[in-house]
């Protein structure tokens, strides 16, 4: 299956997939107040074997809430701004393998 841009997303197949969504962003660490919901977030470009996955529910978890304190500064904090939530559900919605690529 092939990616191609299409105008306002990708046309994966017959799929028409997003290119931004919404998502609430860690610009730093600190408490719950350093948190921001932005309306428009880009989706990264997928790379090879890797899935785009229409989130339907996320969670937060006892480690996400260990980052946005501060654990873990000296990996993810040149990654930052972050989105946290590590635990999702959803449906895969484009994929992108290697053999795509050749």
């Amino acid at each position: 299956m092939g990616i191609l841009r299409s105008h306002g997303g990708f046309k994966v197949g017959l799929r028409r997939i997003v290119t931004a969504c919404r998502a609430v962003v860690l610009p730093r660490f600190g408490g719950p107040e350093v948190l921001e919901l932005r309306p428009i977030v880009d989706v990264p470009d997928l790379k090879p074997n890797e899935v785009l996955v229409r989130t339907r529910a996320v969670s937060i978890n006892p480690l996400d809430t260990r980052m946005r304190s501060g654990y873990g500064r000296s990996i993810f904090g040149p990654q930052l701004p972050l989105i946290l939530g590590r635990d999702i559900s959803g449906e895969v919605a484009a994929e992108l393998q290697l053999r795509d690529l050749l």
